[in-house]
């Protein structure tokens, strides 16, 4: 891309018919000047533009020579000119080329097309002496040290279709610091008046003799005023509820001297906006800081004691020496989407409707007091939860629907016929077409007339230049997407984070705007906010406190730009995480900053994570209540940690003296169980030994025993065998001796003398003993215990032996 730099001759028309032919020479000097600076830093003059140059720069310092022209013009004598000063426009893009076969201005070839026309236009918006460029210019070049930039804003230029950003060059050595507004803004050669219309504006009290289409409507908004202490105008977004209050009721109350008129919106502190509009009515020559003190002061005493209000009306009263106040309560929904505390919610109704209630039974002044809220209708859910204001609603709404085609038709001819401009034939019918019934199209119908103002054409509005503007439906879109395109890429990233602030996310409603501070968004983002309240996309204010504000245009932005809801829909769980933070953080406020308000749990690790993601899209508040919360997380941990870890080491040291505790015991136990084994070893030895010691015992006494037995039985028989024998002998002699007598018969049983036992022997049975026995007269004998006459059936055939 090349850079582009264009000087002209302020006032040349003028110093040509004052200086004829000084001119010449001054003319001379001026392009010897150009020429010798042009080169210094790298440029090429491409042609002369009637008292100016066009030059190109493919590399180079174009800023340091817009610089060193100006301080070279300044300092060079141009007698009998007092000054001459030079304008010097800078721009950037690619350019169209063509081939010469001859030489033009030292070059063969010349540049033409969109860039350079462009460049033309913005040179022609500033003054003499002014450098004016352009954020294309700021992306090829380098900014010389000291320069700064100070944002001119956004221009329509002429015969061009999008208004371009225009930046002026600031630097110490340039010789001029200030200038007036840019060209493009003083229209000096134009009768245009100044427009009817209000874009997305609401119309104000200063603009009623512009406002038509709600003459019925006004009229019957003044009955119901003038008989009960509150009235509630409750429509759809965009349906024209502020307009209709302060251009059409107001304008009819003011007039009279015992009404006195006051305004305000709830926004995030309601009680603090009550008492900042209450207070200087009281105290009127209170300055900033004094106010500030009074507000907070009366916001104690409306807490403490919310009858405290009949009194501060009657005061006020009595100061503005007026008999009535009409407090105007404007986009009451804003005490439903921005304030977060429900005390505080209730608080500021029941104050409400005690002077509502007060005016209402006659106590004090009659009718001292009249609240008229402007609501929107989808907000009527959370409205009718407050049990007064529900009562209240029954006969003191007032519904505002959509514009008739007549009153539409009034609303858009009217303004213009008024200041002298017409519409093309069959426009107006075009238009009504394509506004259709839709109450929200009434923003986008204002916005659309306002645009085509700026391009009308010999005081007329034509079909081309509503063709142009992309018709009602798309002129809000259209705008925005030309400021948007004009801007660079970190401008882009910047505004897509400072959209999505100025809006609340709706839930069961619709996404409403935010009214959001300048310390919220901080020094980078305020400095593209008010380019964008240039370009009527944002509005700039203070609050009662002394801050700047800002919020978005009109809701009917959010509804209809494709922009701003792609980007809502895509930071929507974002931005409802985030009004859950904001709503925690006023209540961490509220209690004292009390530690037991911070986060934890799962919101604290989520604002921790997010924290670390999206730290620019958190205010200094936010991050200040995030951080805390950390450090309270980590002192907790920290403190867990530690008597964890002193727990753990009584447990070890507890572990490690039971099992040295353990081991000891087990040593002992494997000890005695090697003597328990060494001791059953030696007992089964012992017992071993005693065991064969006791066989061998009793194997030795068997032995001896049989030994013994033996002996005896030897003995005895060797006894028994002789006595036998002796017996037999005997016995052998007297049978011998009885033979001698014929009666004679051997006795069965002998008589043995002592009774002494008897070896008996039998064949094939072992040797038993045997005793005689008397029996009778005669002598029996006993077996082995038994007599004999029991047991010789049992016996076998048995002989003496001899």
């Amino acid at each position: 891309m090349s850079v582009f730099l264009f000087t002209d001759i302020e006032n040349s028309t003028r110093l040509w018919e004052e200086h004829k032919t000084a001119m010449r020479s001054v003319l001379a000097k001026h392009d010897n000047i150009l020429q010798d600076v042009v080169g210094k830093h790298g440029g090429h003059i491409i042609r002369h533009r009637g008292d100016g140059m066009s030059i190109v720069f493919e590399e180079g310092t174009p800023l340091k020579c817009a610089i060193e022209i100006q301080q070279r013009f300044a300092a060079e004598q141009w007698h009998p000119i007092e000054t001459l000063r030079v304008r010097v426009g800078l721009h950037a893009g690619e350019a169209e080329r063509r081939e010469f076969t001859f030489e033009t201005m030292g070059q063969k070839e010349e540049y033409f097309g969109r860039v350079l026309n462009r460049t033309a236009r913005i040179m022609d918006t500033a003054s003499g002496g002014q450098i004016v460029l352009t954020p294309e210019t700021l992306e090829e070049t380098t900014s010389p040290e000291g320069a700064k930039l100070e944002n001119l804003g956004l221009h329509l230029l002429k015969n061009l279709d999008k208004p371009q950003k225009i930046y002026g060059l600031l630097h110490p050595d340039l010789p001029f610091k200030t200038f007036p507004p840019l060209r493009s803004l003083a229209r000096a050669d134009s009768k245009i008046p100044d427009t009817p219309y209000k874009g997305l504006f609401a119309f104000q009290e200063r603009d009623a003799p512009f406002f038509f289409g709600r003459e019925i409507f006004t009229e019957r908004l003044l009955q119901v005023v003038d008989r009960q202490a509150m009235t509630a105008v409750i429509g759809p977004s965009g349906s024209g509820k502020s307009s209709v209050v302060y251009a059409g009721l107001v304008p009819h109350l003011r007039p009279d001297p015992g009404i006195l008129i006051a305004d305000f919106r709830p926004g995030s502190q309601p009680l603090h906006t009550l008492s900042a509009v209450l207070v200087p009515l009281i105290e009127p020559e209170l300055s900033q800081d004094e106010l500030i003190l009074k507000v907070m002061d009366m916001v104690e005493l409306l807490k403490k004691d919310i009858t405290t209000i009949n009194p501060i009306i009657k005061e006020l009263l009595e100061e503005q020496n007026a008999r009535r106040l009409v407090l105007i309560a404007n986009q009451f929904e804003e005490l439903y989407t921005l304030c977060p505390d429900v005390n505080i919610r209730q608080m500021f109704l029941d104050i409400l409707f005690e002077a509502v209630t007060a005016s209402e039974v006659g106590t004090d002044i009659p009718m001292n007091f009249h609240l008229i809220a402007t609501l929107r209708a989808d907000f009527m859910g959370q409205a009718l939860t407050h049990r007064p204001f529900a009562d209240s609603l029954q006969i003191s709404s007032v519904i505002l629907g959509p514009m008739n085609r007549d009153e539409l038709e009034r609303a858009i001819r009217n303004p213009a016929e008024k200041q002298g401009i017409i519409f093309e034939g069959g426009l107006v019918e075009r238009i009504l077409d394509d506004v259709g019934h839709e109450p929200g199209n009434l923003p986008l119908l204002q916005f659309a007339l306002t645009l085509m103002w700026e391009r009308q054409e010999n005081m007329k509005l034509t079909h081309s230049i509503y063709e142009a503007i992309g018709h009602v439906e798309g002129a809000l879109t259209h705008h925005a997407n030309i400021i948007y395109d004009e801007l660079t890429e970190m401008e882009k990233e910047l505004a897509h984070k400072i959209f999505i602030q100025l809006v609340t996310p709706g839930e069961g409603t619709e996404d409403t705007r935010r009214l959001t501070t300048r310390l919220e968004l901080g020094e980078e983002k305020w400095i593209l906010v008010q380019q964008l309240a240039d370009a009527r996309l944002v509005v700039t204010d203070s609050d009662p406190n002394g801050q700047e504000v800002v919020e978005v245009v009109h809701e009917a932005l959010i509804r209809n730009w494709d922009i701003l809801h792609r980007w809502l829909i895509q930071d929507r769980i974002f931005r409802t995480w985030q009004e859950r933070l904001r709503t925690a953080l006023a209540q961490w406020h509220a209690s004292g900053r009390d530690k037991g308000a911070l986060l934890r749990g799962a919101l604290l690790a989520e604002a921790d994570e997010l924290g670390q993601q999206r730290n620019d899209e958190f205010s200094q508040h936010e991050n200040e209540f995030i951080q805390t919360s950390i450090e309270a997380r980590d002192t907790t941990l920290i403190a867990i940690e530690a008597q964890r870890q002193r727990e753990l080491k009584q447990a070890q040291a507890l572990a490690e003296s039971e099992f040295q505790r353990a081991e000891e015991h087990a040593r002992a136990s494997k000890r005695l169980q090697w003597l328990a084994v060494g001791l059953a070893f030696v007992m089964i030895i012992v017992l071993g030994m005693a065991a064969w010691a006791c066989f061998e015992r009793q194997n030795a006494q068997t032995e001896s025993n049989a030994r013994a037995t033996e002996v005896v039985v030897r003995t005895t028989t060797a006894e028994h065998d002789a006595v036998f024998a002796q017996y037999q002998a005997e016995t052998e002699v007297k049978i011998a001796l009885s033979q001698k007598s014929d009666n004679y018969s051997p006795p069965l049983l002998v008589s043995y003398p002592n009774h002494q036992p008897l070896p008996l022997r039998g064949e094939g049975s072992r040797r038993m003993l045997y005793s005689p026995l008397h029996v009778g007269e005669g002598l029996g004998v006993v077996v082995n215990g038994y007599k004999i006459s029991e047991v010789c059936s049992k016996l076998p055939d048995f002989s003496f032996n001899d």
